[in-house]
């Protein structure tokens, strides 16, 4: 899938975050934690904004998202999907920052609702996207809203506020 493929995006880098989130955890240097959670944060987005646009490119220079053998209606909805897929990466990136932050942390009460949660919302999602609309994008976008408002709010109520206070000046 798109979502597989471009998992390989990220280049190795939550492995990195969570390594030297943990060092320097463990060294209690929140300066070097808030510093690196910034960068981190910007690289990603930058990296998805990036894959944004060459899935953009790609789908309006080239025949590669257009399947034959199946009804135009069916490729009009892959095409609506990578759209909102592409625009899903500028919100996935930066997220893996803060994935990484809480593994780092050994927070793993969180990181299993965090999975938990959202896997639940995605099956009875689709179930019910699948029964009533039958529509490819629904499904991309109900992934997309599922995965952001998850995120989010892991990030908002999942980190320890005492320890790490997170604010992107």
């Amino acid at each position: 899938t798109i979502s597989g493929i471009l998992g390989f995006a990220e280049f190795g880098l939550q492995g990195g975050l969570i390594r030297y989130f943990g060092e320097h955890q463990a060294k209690e240097n929140t300066n070097s934690v808030l510093t690196l959670f910034t960068s981190a944060f910007y690289i990603m987005f930058i990296i998805g904004f990036i894959l944004m646009m060459l899935l953009l490119i790609l789908l309006n220079t080239t025949d590669l998202f257009v399947l034959e053998n199946i009804p135009l209606e069916f490729n009009e909805q892959i095409k609506i999907s990578v759209i909102i897929y592409a625009i899903g990466c500028l919100i996935n990136f930066p997220l893996l920052v803060i994935r990484s932050y809480i593994t780092s942390d050994k927070n793993f009460r969180v990181l299993a609702i965090w999975d938990i949660s959202r896997y639940a919302f995605l099956v009875t999602g689709f179930i019910f996207i699948l029964e009533n609309y039958l529509k490819i994008h629904w499904l991309v976008l109900w992934d997309l809203f599922i995965t952001t408002v998850i995120g989010l709010s892991v990030y908002i109520w999942g980190l320890d506020r005492n320890k790490f206070r997170i604010s992107l000046r």
